[in-house]
């Protein structure tokens, strides 16, 4: 009876094993919309980030990382060292109001000085013919310089229903009056917005891998609104909310996953797009694509970007906006490109109408280290310039018509600015300009011929 009872417990305790392990490996990986977790935090973020309106002047700065650049190397990948990125700033205006922006950048001219021009300050005197026709010559060139040098320069990028178009603006001396110019074809794709601070409220990429010049075509409030599913969990201090939605994209769908991370204070530490395959795949599938016991809810997983944000301001309502945010971009590529295995994979799960994303980024999850951090971004938000929630003029994103439209070649844009400088100083004004040089030339031939004549009849009698 005893021995029985003791094999009865045994088989028992075998049975409590099996179904623990089992209960893992069948880990709920997904909680309901209206679980209060949920709920907290899609509430939280859009009372946060209740922004209708931003105008402020912000710096970018962009830096390629150094590690990256030699992993690329060992990896026998091209590196153009001409377009690394080694603590590149630039500052901004930036207004923006119900999906339309128009960001601001000054440009700076440097022009290099010749050596005559250094030795030649504007207060010279002249001490004989040769440094009077080098001082006027100088004078020619300044005028020149600044009759042609565009000042008050700027770069105009208008985002206006969904439209980009690019203007640049410049006010010319020689013109007496500013002028547009069309930079590039409106709405021209490979032109993207350089980083702007909507990153800072709320506007995340809708793409798993996307170009870091790309607009930011989707805020967090209307990504969480998506079908698709949830899970939540805490760690490190942090409560973290996972959204998981499948997009489309032409004749395909995308995954694509976005994590938030609250802090204690309730503020949003950051945002991230990534790629858990125990999260996405049904079971049956996870364990046909991985190994039985790698994988819980949490691992393997991909990181594609991430924002990190930090030094928060209050505004009314209780929004807050954080000055600083620092976007990371991170490569898996570089070791699906140099990995035989890997391409195996890709090739193995391609598709007559595109490639099955869904098992390629599954496999792919197991290699280590597969996401390489590669650019380090970010933006400062100038405290004092901050304005939210004002209301801003509709015209104001709408791009003015060039005064300057857009060319094949130099030699049509140089045609049309001689014609437009006729048309502003008159064919008299533009032939007196033209022959300036030329009447410069005369009379300092005529000087120095009575100069010579001169000499020569003074010290050697000639003419006598």
């Amino acid at each position: 009876m005893f021995i029985r009872f003791k094999r009865n417990i045994r088989v028992l305790l075998l049975y409590i094993i099996l179904f623990s392990a089992v209960s893992f490996g069948d880990e709920v990986c997904e909680i309901p919309r209206n679980n209060n977790e949920v709920r907290y935090i899609i509430n939280l973020v859009e009372r946060q980030l209740n922004i209708n309106s931003l105008k402020c002047t912000y710096t970018a700065i962009v830096n390629d990382i150094p590690s990256y650049i030699d992993l690329l190397k060992e990896k026998g990948r091209e590196v153009n060292e001409a377009g690394i990125f080694k603590g590149e700033m630039q500052t901004y205006d930036f207004i923006f109001s119900g999906g339309n922006f128009l960001q601001i950048m000054p440009i700076i001219r440097i022009r290099n000085v010749s050596n005559e021009e250094k030795n030649i300050s504007d207060n010279t005197t002249p001490r004989n013919i040769f440094e009077l026709i080098v001082l006027k010559e100088y004078e020619k060139r300044k005028a020149e310089i600044i009759d042609n040098t565009p000042q008050d320069e700027k770069l105009l990028c208008y985002f206006y229903n969904g439209k980009l178009k690019v203007r640049n603006y410049f006010y010319m001396p020689k013109f007496e009056r500013a002028l547009t110019a069309q930079v590039v074809p409106d709405n021209f794709s490979g032109f993207m917005l350089y980083l702007d601070p909507r990153v800072s409220i709320g506007y995340i990429k809708g793409k798993i891998h996307e170009s870091p010049f790309s607009n930011l075509p989707i805020h967090i409030t209307e990504f969480f609104n998506k079908e698709g599913k949830f899970y939540y969990y805490e760690k490190d201090g942090y409560k973290v909310l996972w959204h998981g939605v499948e997009l489309e994209r032409g004749k395909k769908t995308e995954p694509v996953g976005i994590e938030i991370w609250v802090d204690a204070s309730d503020n949003i530490y950051k945002i991230r797009s990534i790629f858990y395959p125990a999260r996405f795949v049904e079971k049956e599938r996870l364990r046909q694509l991985l190994t039985e016991g790698t994988y819980n809810c949490n691992y393997p997983y991909i990181i594609f970007w991430e924002y990190i944000y930090s030094d928060y301001r209050e505004f009314n309502n209780n929004i807050r906006i954080p000055m600083r945010t620092m976007v990371l971009d991170y490569d898996d590529l570089i070791e699906v490109k140099t990995n035989p295995a890997l391409m195996e994979i890709i090739e193995k799960y391609k598709k007559p109408n595109g490639e099955d994303s869904i098992a390629i980024y599954t496999k792919i999850s197991q290699y280590p280290d597969i996401s390489v951090l590669c650019r380090k971004r970010e933006i400062l938000i100038h405290p004092e310039s901050t304005v939210i929630n004002e209301s801003i003029p509709e015209e104001t994103f709408i791009a003015p018509e060039p005064d300057i439209p857009l060319f094949r070649t130099q030699k049509e844009a140089r045609e049309y600015l001689r014609k437009l400088s006729k048309q502003v100083h008159g064919e008299s004004s533009s032939n007196k300009r033209d022959s300036l040089p030329a009447i410069i030339f005369i009379t300092s031939c005529i000087i120095i011929t009575f100069i010579g004549i001169f000499i020569t009849k003074r010290y050697f009698g000639w003419g006598a």
